[in-house]
């Protein structure tokens, strides 16, 4: 499965941009000559355009659009689209159409964006239509509408192609947003790092359905809830950094993680507390739109002044500078011409800057989640592999300690105890059978045991060797910490090291001492016998099979280790090291 994720992904993407390709060159490719029109549009030009000075006004002030309705054949709509403006119109002196704030909710104060649709009959021929704009703040400007005369379909279908290509851009913001979303969420059963893809999908996702909301002809489909899609436009806003950051996040090295996450914060912060005045009755979003554009700013300026500094630090890839220059480079040039002609964002380079953005940093989301579950991949193929081993090694390791002319010495040794020592010999078989039953558990279930089980079992292979070679093999203990974990059969191919080549060939007088210790990071388990030794520069049976699997089984199980130093004529000492960690 995940090996068809590439090709899936890129697939998709390909299909995506052709679909962009083709809608924006083949609208232009098809003539339509509809002889018979059911009804025109029309563009009204006002004869008279004054300002005068209203006391109901919110600003105090109002502009009066004076138009003349010609001959009308048919019953038709006078039409004009205002974004936070009181609006009044009348037919010569009779109010025939108003708009203002609702009573219902005190807290909301603007009108929002949305059309004037003021119904002109036949018998209207003739008369004088003037239309009164009254801004809603003082940094809106009543601009003069254009005024439409014509259906509400028309008008629709006039918006429709006037917006072509920002609506075809933002279905695709939104497509590559809600791709990106689901293939985050999949893969985020494999690997953490698809947070970032489903952040990123959200960020493209609210960036269209925000662009969405402001198109001029969301108001002509979804009538009288004007101020409410225009409410929720500047929230999506608002929230637009967040998944922003969150998204750029893991391009960088982690220390540069609490710094996107304390600005995300800064950033929920200033929406909440704008939602707040507004709610509050204090300030509305619209007058504090320029707090949200200061945050869009200053989150894609700390995305750039990171990225610089994780460059010149040589930390991280010039992409990180890329993508963040593009978004400012669209959201800026967008905002240069909203504040330069102070009229509505059309958002047509901002749109341009994420589709980019979006594709580029996606691919790049997308190749390291895929590399990453590749290498997944071949981490649990090599653990499959080690697992095996360990098998093996465990099976290797236990049939040795049940060597077959072990087994035998041992019970031919039990066979003449039961004549002249029967207690010996019961004591015996009570030693060998624990010392059986233990290897075979250990067949059955490799986990860590405890250090005392693992105890018992040596002292039960040391009496057994000790019926072989009598009093003269000792065995002693200094226990300090006996509260841990331990991998089976990794102390007693050490123990049976120092009976069979330290104090075997010194004639069988010898002691072996197991010691325990600890320290801040690791339990030791010391191993030591005063036997004959070894020259520790020559090779040995240290890189015996026995000695290689204890030291495997150590680094896989509990990322232990082994030491072995060695003296000749002074004896042999095994340091086992296990990290505190791992068996407490």
């Amino acid at each position: 499965m995940q090996k068809h994720i590439k090709p899936i992904i890129y697939t998709a993407l390909s299909v995506f941009v052709v679909i962009l390709l083709v809608a924006v060159f083949v609208s232009g490719n098809i003539n339509t000559n509809n002889i018979r029109q059911n009804s025109d549009i029309k563009i009204l030009t006002a004869s008279d355009i004054k300002e005068i000075n209203r006391s109901d006004a919110p600003t105090g002030l109002a502009t009066e659009y004076t138009i003349p309705i010609s001959s009308v054949r048919a019953d038709t709509n006078l039409m004009l689209y205002t974004s936070n403006m009181m609006v009044e119109v009348y037919a010569d002196e009779e109010l025939v159409f108003s708009l203002e704030p609702s009573d219902e909710l005190s807290f909301l104060h603007s009108t929002g964006s949305n059309w004037s649709i003021v119904p002109i009959y036949r018998e209207d021929s003739g008369r004088t239509c003037t239309v009164v704009l009254m801004p809603m703040y003082e940094n809106i400007s009543a601009e003069a509408p254009e005024f439409i005369l014509g259906s509400v379909y028309d008008a629709f279908s006039d918006q429709i192609i006037g917006h072509v290509f920002e609506l075809i851009l933002t279905f695709f913001v939104l497509s590559i947003g809600i791709l990106f979303v689901f293939v985050g969420l999949f893969l985020i059963f494999k690997t953490r790092r698809a947070l970032n893809l489903i952040s990123l999908g959200i960020f493209a996702i609210v960036l269209s359905l925000w662009r969405a909301n402001d198109f001029s002809y969301i108001t002509l489909i979804i009538q009288n809830y004007d101020v409410y899609i225009y409410y929720s436009t500047l929230i999506m806003l608002m929230l637009l950094p967040i998944p922003m950051l969150e998204s750029v996040k893991k391009n960088f090295i982690e220390g540069y993680h609490k710094v996107f996450d304390i600005a995300a914060i800064v950033m929920a912060i200033n929406a909440i507390v704008q939602i707040f005045l507004q709610l509050w009755g204090t300030y509305d979003l619209r007058q504090m739109l320029i707090c949200t554009h200061i945050a869009i700013f200053a989150s894609i300026a700390l995305i750039i002044i990171c990225a610089i500094l994780h460059i010149i630090k040589g930390y991280g890839k010039k992409n990180n500078f890329v993508f963040a220059f593009i978004l400012l480079l669209g959201i800026g040039l967008d905002f240069v011409f909203y504040y330069a002609n102070n009229a509505q964002l059309d958002l047509v380079f901002s749109l341009i800057a994420v589709c980019i953005y979006t594709l580029l940093e996606g691919i790049y989301h997308l190749t390291s989640i895929i590399k990453r579950i590749e290498s997944f991949a071949e981490a649990e193929v090599k653990l499959a592999q080690n697992e095996t081993t360990i098998s093996q090694i465990r099976f290797t390791t236990m049939m040795s300690q049940i060597r077959s002319h072990f087994v035998f010495n041992i019970l031919n040794a039990i066979s003449g105890m039961c004549k002249y020592d029967p207690e010996k010999a019961d004591e015996t078989i009570v030693h060998f059978a624990r010392y059986l039953r233990s290897n075979i558990d250990i067949m059955q279930n490799d986990d860590l045991i405890h250090f005392r089980n693992a105890l018992r079992h040596i002292e039960d292979y040391v009496a057994l060797e000790q019926v072989r070679y009598g009093d003269n093999l000792r065995f002693a203990t200094d226990i300090q910490e006996d509260d841990f974990m331990i991998p089976p059969l990794v102390m007693q191919p050490l123990v049976e090291n120092a009976i069979k080549h330290g104090i075997v060939p010194n004639e069988h007088n010898g002691t072996v001492t197991l010691r325990t210790r600890k320290d801040e990071r690791n339990i030791y388990v010391i191993i030591e016998d005063d036997g004959i030794g070894y020259d520790s520069s020559m090779p040995t049976d240290e890189k015996s099979i026995g000695m290689q699997n204890v030291r495997v089984r150590l680094k896989e199980m509990v990322n232990g280790t082994l030491k072995v130093e060695s003296v000749v004529n002074i004896g042999t000492k095994a340091v086992i090291s296990m990290p505190l960690g791992e068996v407490t």
